[in-house]
């Protein structure tokens, strides 16, 4: 981390201070992430649903308005 050393009394409070957090769900990543486009996620599920949310925002999808492409209702 940076080079600096830490000391910690206990595993717990190492990952509350030190693990990278899912942009997504935003839990603390204390194993394995998935990274993707310079993201890291903490599962491949998280990193798939922000991609099809990208996806649906570039494409207009306005998340506030009454009816819309989830839904299938007209608004």
């Amino acid at each position: 981390m940076d080079g600096r050393t830490y000391t910690f009394d206990s595993f717990d409070c190492a990952i509350q201070s030190l693990a990278q957090v899912c942009p997504h769900c935003h839990c603390k990543i204390i194993s394995v992430g998935v990274e993707e486009n310079g993201k890291t996620y903490c599962s491949a599920q998280c990193a798939m649903f922000e991609r099809q949310l990208e996806k649906l925002l570039r494409g207009g999808f306005n998340p506030f308005r009454l009816g819309n492409e989830l839904t299938g209702v007209a608004a």
